[in-house]
């Protein structure tokens, strides 16, 4: 676009905790093979929670989170809709309904690169 290279990297993350770990860590080697001076878009269904108000309890594989969130800060990559959206403790993408209990989280994100958000 206009002379800028954008990489656009779909993610579907495993549900699995030490599969998600792996699958971040993978992840993790395949992006650092990208320009860094290239736009990055990073979309999809991560299975992770990175932060509290996006989820109704806690992360199930917090390795798997620490790898994205090193993916996340190492690219600088920004959460396009929690940078928007920042107060909103209501709007999930996964709702799960047990016996007398829900949960729900935000796993569906979309990053993108920092530098490239005007």
């Amino acid at each position: 676009m206009e002379g800028l290279v954008v990489n656009l990297v779909n993610v579907y993350a495993p549900t699995s905790g030490p599969e998600r770990l792996q699958f971040y860590q993978r992840a993790s080697v395949f992006l650092s093979t990208l320009d860094s001076h290239e736009c990055l878009v990073l979309g999809g269904d991560f299975n992770t929670v990175l932060e509290e108000q996006d989820c109704s309890g806690t992360e199930q594989s917090p390795s798997a989170a620490d790898t994205l969130r090193e993916i996340v800060e190492h690219h600088s990559l920004v959460d396009i809709w929690r940078d928007h959206h920042p107060d909103d403790t209501s709007t999930f993408t996964f709702i799960r309904v047990e016996a007398h209990r829900s949960s729900h989280s935000r796993l569906d994100r979309i990053y993108l690169s920092r530098f490239h958000l005007s």
